[in-house]
C-alpha cells in the first residue's frame, strides 16, 4: 500500500490507547506522519515531556515522520486546532486522516460534518431559546436533535473534515474507536495527574514497556508554574498597555485582570475568573494568548512552517522525494529560515517565544534559545 497517512495528535503522553492507534495507522499506511503538538497543547496546558521527548516516542513507536503542529495552532479552540493540524499534514503529502474517536464509525462522523457544513446546525442553534446554557451544551442538544451523539474525539474528528473540506484538500478519514478497558487503558488526563503525583513509574502500567526508558523520571515541567507566570503577567501589567489578544475580546481579558488583582495567589486566578458562560480552557488560552501575544491573523492563516522533530530512516527518504514541491517549509536547522516570506518569520518567531515560555517552567532550568539548538531525533 502506496498510502501517505496522518494522524493529528499531542502524545501528552504517549500511552495505550496511542499504540493500539499506530498500530493500526501502521498496517493501512506506506509512510505514517504524526502531526504533533509542540511544547503547549490545547488545553493551553505545557506539555508533560518536552516535544523532542514525546516525538522520539512516536517514532519508537511506529510513526515515520513527526511534524510540530505549531503554536498557536496547538493551543487553539477545537475548529482552529483541526485547522492546523489538516493543513500541515495535508501539505506535507497526507492523503489519509486516521483520529481516535468514541464511536469508531467513520460514516456517522462524516456525516455530523456534512449536517454543520449545510447548515443544519446553525438553524438549530439559532432557534436554542437557552442561550445561557452555554455554547457547548446548546451544541449537544441541536447535534442529537440532528441525530448524532459524539464524544469529545468525534467532535474533533468532524472539525478536521470540516477543516479539509473548506480548504479544499483532497483527503479521506478514518475513525478508529477508542479502547476502553480501565486495566489496560487510561487517559492522558489520568495519567498526567499520576506522573505530577508520583513520577513517570506510577503511570507504568499505562504506557507501552517499550517507552519505559524513554520518558524522563518525573515530568519535564512544573506543573504549576505556567499558572504562576500568568497571574503576574495579568497582576503586574498597565491597563494603559492592554491590547486585543486573540480569545481575549468580550470582555474575558478584563475579566482576567480583575481576578488576577482580587486573587491572593496563582493557586485563585483562574477560579475566580470563572463564570458559565466562559469554559476554564477558554480562559487559559485567552491568559496564554495574550502573554505570548496571539492575535487573530496568527490563526486565521495557512501554516507555512513547521518544525521536524524527528523521524525514521524511512520518513528521511520521503521528506527529501517531496521538498522542493511542498508548500510548507519543513526546518530542520535553523538555516533553513533563510528565505522564509514575511509570514513564515512571523510563525517561525511564534513557535519559539512559545518553547521560550516552555523553558521557564521547566523543573530543571535551560539557558535561552535552548530549544533552537535542538536537532530532529533520527530513529535508526
Amino acid at each position: 500500500m502506496n498510502r501517505i497517512s496522518a494522524v493529528i495528535c499531542e502524545f501528552n503522553p504517549f500511552h495505550n490507547g496511542h499504540e493500539a492507534l499506530l498500530i493500526h495507522a501502521r498496517a493501512v499506511s506506506e509512510v505514517l506522519i504524526c502531526v504533533m503538538s509542540g511544547n503547549f497543547t490545547q488545553r493551553s496546558e505545557c506539555a508533560v515531556f518536552d516535544k523532542y521527548i514525546r516525538a522520539e516516542a512516536a517514532l519508537k513507536m511506529g510513526a515515520d515522520i513527526v511534524l510540530e503542529l505549531p503554536f498557536p495552532y496547538s493551543s487553539a479552540g477545537a475548529e482552529l486546532f483541526a485547522f492546523g493540524g489538516v493543513s500541515v499534514g495535508a501539505l506535507a503529502g497526507a492523503e489519509h486522516f486516521i483520529f481516535g474517536s468514541e464511536c469508531g464509525n467513520t460514516e456517522h462522523i462524516l456525516s455530523a460534518a456534512s449536517a454543520e457544513t449545510e447548515g443544519e446546525l446553525d438553524a438549530l442553534l439559532k432557534e436554542s431559546s437557552s442561550p445561557a446554557d452555554g455554547a457547548a451544551v446548546r451544541y449537544d442538544r441541536a447535534m442529537r436533535t440532528l441525530g448524532f451523539s459524539l464524544g469529545a474525539n468525534d467532535k474533533l474528528g468532524v472539525h478536521y473534515i470540516k477543516a479539509a473540506r473548506k480548504v479544499g484538500f483532497d483527503v479521506s478519514f478514518e475513525a478508529f474507536a477508542r479502547m476502553c478497558d480501565p486495566s489496560v487503558y487510561r487517559s492522558a488526563t489520568e495519567i498526567r495527574r499520576m506522573i505530577y503525583e508520583g513520577g513517570t513509574s506510577s503511570a507504568f502500567d499505562y504506557i507501552p514497556s517499550k517507552l519505559h526508558g524513554v520518558f524522563p523520571k518525573v515530568a519535564s515541567v512544573e506543573s504549576d508554574k505556567l499558572a504562576q507566570i500568568e497571574y503576574l503577567h495579568y497582576r503586574l501589567a498597565s491597563a494603559d498597555s492592554r491590547e486585543a489578544f486573540f480569545e481575549g475580546e468580550g470582555g474575558v481579558s478584563d475579566r482576567l485582570y480583575r481576578a488576577a488583582a482580587a486573587s491572593r495567589g496563582y493557586e485563585e486566578f483562574f477560579s475566580n475568573a470563572a463564570t458559565k458562560r466562559y469554559t476554564d480552557s477558554r480562559l487559559r488560552r485567552a491568559a496564554l494568548y495574550e502573554l505570548l501575544g496571539v492575535k487573530r491573523e496568527d490563526l486565521y492563516c495557512s501554516p507555512e512552517v513547521t518544525l521536524l522533530l524527528g523521524a525514521s530512516e524511512k520518513g528521511c527518504r520521503y521528506l527529501s522525494s517531496i521538498r522542493k514541491n511542498s508548500l510548507l517549509r519543513i526546518i530542520t536547522k535553523p538555516s533553513d529560515s533563510a528565505d522564509l516570506s514575511a509570514v513564515g518569520l512571523a510563525q517561525l518567531e511564534m513557535i519559539r517565544r512559545a518553547d521560550e515560555l516552555y523553558s521557564l517552567c521547566l523543573v530543571e532550568g535551560v539557558p535561552c534559545g535552548e530549544f533552537l539548538r535542538r536537532r530532529p531525533y533520527i530513529e535508526k
